[in-house]
């Protein structure tokens, strides 16, 4: 998942046999929008709220509160977004680290597993108001709860490090995509224990995804 928010966001300069790869904000990215293909690739979904970010081009005409308001960022709560391509991208990162403590919610490495919930629905239940999420985000600085045992373990407590640090409600002090990619690649590379996250999600259906739908995070 990391990888292929990473790829979205990377500029990639055109070669002798390619062309240019923009800069590609999702503004939309949640978990829903994250798929898994059979063999457990992760797939990022759902464009239909992307700007790409074309080079020397500004971002022209774009309604900056967009997407689902549980994921907002701080700055999109407030209308305080600045319309360049870092803020559209700091904004993704943000969504990140709730998708970071929606996967890490369901790892009975730290002990049992309870319900699943959504960001926020502990603290403002399924359907919040966007009033509701501006004065708990934004004026609270509200963020789901980092439950103790979750620190105990030394491999998720580094994922709890890097959730924060992407929903910072500083959007300048968020990690970029590529940071959370590369400390994830390091976890992966240098264990600190044994790693093994369990899946327990009940009401999983496989689908069929098509390649031209999907940014596949094996780049």
């Amino acid at each position: 998942m990391a990888c292929g928010l990473a790829h979205l966001h990377e500029e990639i300069p055109a070669s002798k046999t390619e062309g240019l790869k923009p800069s590609i904000a999702h503004r939309d990215f949640k978990s829903k929008n994250v798929l898994l293909k059979n063999n457990l690739t992760a797939c990022i979904a759902d464009f239909g709220l992307a700007m790409i970010f074309e080079p020397g081009k500004p971002c022209g005409d774009t309604h900056g509160q967009v997407g689902t308001r549980r994921y907002m960022a701080p700055e999109v709560l407030e209308g305080a977004i600045n319309f360049n391509r870092d803020a559209f991208l700091r904004i993704d990162v943000y969504a990140c680290g709730l998708v970071l403590w929606e996967m890490v919610s369901r790892c009975d490495a730290t002990g049992p597993v309870g319900e699943y919930l959504l960001p926020f629905e502990a603290e403002l239940g399924q359907r919040p108001t966007l009033d509701e999420v501006q004065e708990n985000v934004v004026m609270k600085k509200l963020r789901p709860q980092i439950l103790n045992s979750w620190r105990s373990h030394p491999g998720i407590s580094i994922i709890c490090d890097t959730m924060e640090e992407c929903w910072d409600h500083d959007a300048e002090a968020r990690l970029s995509s590529s940071c959370v990619m590369e400390r994830f690649s390091q976890l992966l590379k240098y264990p600190i224990t044994p790693f093994l996250i369990k899946n327990n999600t009940n009401n999983c259906s496989t689908v069929d995804i098509k390649e031209s739908n999907i940014i596949e995070a094996n780049s």
